[in-house]
């Protein structure tokens, strides 16, 4: 076994053939029960001259510990939302607050996991990228405590705070149906994300209910997102007159496409976005939007984190309607 100069943790657990978390639990304890995966550990760390990150074990060590968040778009404002709301509950509890921006990324977020075993943090705080976040969060629950927020991922049993985004989705097509608007559509999110598919259904059943028919327009959570469901809404004829965007971003960048090629909101299409993000209030026509609690989420997944919400089911938070100058009754 050759000596890799400034080894890491990753060295040890690719020369034993183990996941990192495992060198980090076994370093943790050195001297526990003897096993040959100990003793390989053990032996590989001293051959290749492994030695801890100090700035590491100060963190963990420190008056001020710390509890990481990770985002799937820090630039994306709800999550930024989420982080204030996680790091002032976190600063009250005696803690300092990382955050982490997955970038939409499976492999990153299992990076940051695998980095945060080793830092031996906690707790971790994760608003998961997807479905697949499932394999990544499953190799260290064992590890360190995981809590996730926002999105729910099937098949992890942890503590979970989200908001009721079927009932988001409800809200938002109600408001439509009762302002006489017959022909409805909505921009979806993405298809692995749980909000997004919660807030389509909700809409669908409030149609379904009404006895109107359902036109889902495939879109997403960002500008550009909104910018493409725009340019197929704009080729439809006839064009529906209401429509539910995925997000507030992708209602923001909707309208301003529309705008853009002569069609009005709320004259010609009101438009209803999702997360009233304070841009909502600042945009024209103002943005009509479905409220979520993102700093109360935030700091649910603070107290999920330190034990304070011992609930194992979900702890749903629950959104409202804000009503602005995008919806208007149809004419």
């Amino acid at each position: 076994m050759a000596s890799l100069g400034r080894a890491t943790i990753r060295n040890v657990a690719q020369a034993v053939g183990v996941d990192p978390s495992t060198v980090s639990r076994i370093l943790r304890n050195p001297g526990g029960r003897k096993t040959l995966t100990r003793e390989r550990v053990l032996a590989a760390v001293q051959e290749l001259g492994y030695r801890p990150n100090m700035l590491a074990q100060s963190l963990t060590t420190s008056l001020a510990p710390i509890i990481p968040l990770l985002v799937p778009d820090v630039s994306n404002w709800f999550f930024a939302e989420i982080a204030r709301g996680a790091e002032e509950a976190a600063w009250s509890a005696g803690y300092s607050l990382i955050l982490c921006n997955t970038g939409r990324s499976a492999n990153r977020e299992g990076v940051y996991l695998e980095t945060l075993a080793a830092l031996q943090v906690p707790a971790v705080i994760v608003a998961p990228n997807s479905e697949s976040s499932a394999l990544a969060i499953q190799r260290f629950i064992a590890v360190m405590p995981v809590v996730t927020i926002d999105r729910l991922v099937a098949g992890l049993d942890l503590p979970r705070g989200t908001v009721d985004n079927y009932l988001g989705g409800r809200l938002a097509a109600q408001h439509l149906v009762e302002f006489g608007h017959r022909q409805i559509a909505c921009i979806a999110g993405p298809a692995d994300a749980s909000t997004a598919q919660e807030r389509v259904q909700g809409y669908v059943d409030v149609l379904k209910e009404a006895g109107l028919v359902p036109a889902v327009i495939t879109g997403g959570f960002t500008t550009k997102d909104g910018v493409r469901a725009a340019r197929a809404f704009l080729k439809r004829a006839p064009r529906p007159s209401a429509v539910v965007c995925a997000n507030d971003l992708c209602a923001v960048a909707f309208i301003h496409e529309l705008e853009t090629n002569g069609v009005h909101v709320p004259e010609d299409v009101s438009v209803i976005g999702y997360d009233d993000l304070p841009l909502a209030a600042l945009v024209r026509p103002t943005l009509t939007s479905i409220y979520q609690p993102a700093r109360r989420l935030g700091a649910l997944g603070v107290e999920l984190a330190l034990g304070r919400t011992k609930l194992r089911s979900p702890v749903r938070l629950r959104p409202h309607l804000v009503a602005r100058d995008s919806t208007a009754r149809a004419t």
